[in-house]
């Protein structure tokens, strides 16, 4: 993933404000809920991905190209049995 390569590179902020950048993901083929999974999203994706805002914003500062926002949600609205692909802390400029 182009985010965690640039997150963990040598040329990545050392100082700054520190925020947590998560991007977590849900496949229904992984999941119990793959009815739940087709009911919300649709039968157009294979995988979802939940960025925070952090790692939205540091997606597009280092003009990643990132999946098109189809909706956005609360953290208490996320689907149970999602996998972490991001999930740390890291300096930023905001």
């Amino acid at each position: 993933m182009a985010l965690m390569q640039r997150l963990v590179s040598p040329d990545a902020p050392r100082s700054g404000v520190k925020n947590l950048v998560e991007v977590y993901s849900f496949d229904p083929f992984e999941s119990d809920d793959d009815e739940g999974f087709e009911q919300r999203y649709g039968k157009h994706f294979l995988t979802v991905y939940f960025y925070n805002e952090t790692a939205l914003t540091l997606s597009k500062q280092y003009g990643i190209q990132s999946p098109a926002v189809i909706e956005k949600t609360t953290r208490a609205e996320l689907p149970q049995g999602l996998g972490t692909s991001i999930c740390l802390q890291a300096f930023t400029t905001f």
